[in-house]
């Protein structure tokens, strides 16, 4: 390269062209990274938090976790204790920790028709202290679709029974 650069100073000029358009697109790659890691929460304080259950149905890992309706955390992993209970371990953000006290439970909540779910914290009366690193939250299930047509069936049972019976003794 020297032997030609030596004849054509054309070439020189290239090769820092070169050098330099290399070193702007490895620069806008880490820009690149370094924007999504941002939007992906990695530089965020958090606080990672626990709740156990007795199956994982509708529960996987990535799920959101919100508070009052704004994603404040994300479900990291599940495990099988044990004792056969079923522990999940999801992480918040600390700027919406304060609004999370003792008494606090996590809600599984369906959304929509298709039936995809969220975790939703149900926050602690503001009166009890903060929650602390890895503490165990209480949980429970909101029913979805098709826990409540079931029970809307067995309500309706006893009712068309009654019709039915009414119905049979009027035509007799």
């Amino acid at each position: 390269m020297k032997l030609f650069a030596a004849h054509d100073s054309r070439l020189a000029i290239l090769e820092r062209k070169v050098g330099l358009f290399a070193l702007a697109g490895l620069g806008a790659l880490l820009l690149v990274f370094v924007i999504v890691a941002i939007e992906q929460g990695m530089f965020a304080s958090t606080t990672r938090l626990r709740f156990q259950t007795n199956d994982v149905g509708m529960i996987h890992e990535g799920m959101e976790v919100r508070l009052r309706g704004f994603k404040v955390g994300k479900l990291l992993g599940i495990s099988l204790k044990d004792d056969g209970a079923v522990e999940v371990q999801f992480f918040v953000d600390n700027k919406y920790l304060l609004h999370i006290r003792h008494g606090a439970k996590v809600r599984l909540v369906e959304q929509g028709l298709l039936g995809d779910g969220v975790l939703e914290i149900v926050p602690g009366p503001k009166d009890q202290p903060g929650l602390v690193v890895n503490e165990l939250l209480p949980f429970e299930r909101q029913f979805g679709m098709g826990e409540l047509a079931h029970e809307l069936v067995e309500r309706l049972k006893p009712i068309l029974d009654n019709v039915q019976v009414t119905t049979k003794s009027l035509n007799e």
